[in-house]
């Protein structure tokens, strides 16, 4: 992403989706101090004049992994809740129930692991890659 950086800059669809992916990124890894960085500037797009982005990502899912940088993983989990995971494709979903899985994981909730890991796994598995 560094690499394209001028493109990413380019128009505040392809900067929203930066920071987006930076946020993501930085789940995975966790780095909860970088996370909330990336939360910052996209609450930028989230109170600014919406007409000239096209949000393609849930705020709701902003918001839990920025609940998530914060160690309320309760409240992260609610804010997954109001997803509606029928809109979302194979990649998304995977993503989706990953989260949700280790957000369950670090709540001790073995049960709500399993399931949601289960449902990753679903979804992983009809992604193809071409190389």
């Amino acid at each position: 992403m560094n690499q394209h950086h001028d493109f990413f800059h380019g128009s505040p669809d392809y900067l929203f989706i930066f920071w987006y992916n930076q946020l993501l990124c930085y789940y995975f890894l966790k780095e909860p101090t970088k996370m909330l960085y990336c939360g910052d500037k996209l609450r930028e797009f989230k109170h600014s004049d919406q007409k000239h982005f096209s949000p393609l990502f849930s705020f709701d899912e902003i918001d839990a992994l920025i609940a998530s940088a914060n160690g309320l993983h309760q409240k992260s989990i609610r804010h997954l809740d109001k997803i509606s995971p029928k809109r979302l494709n194979a990649r998304e979903k995977a993503y989706y129930y990953h989260i949700l899985a280790n957000e369950y994981r670090i709540l001790n909730d073995s049960k709500q692991v399993g399931h949601y890991l289960k449902l990753a796994r679903k979804y992983q598995n009809t992604m193809h890659f071409r190389g």
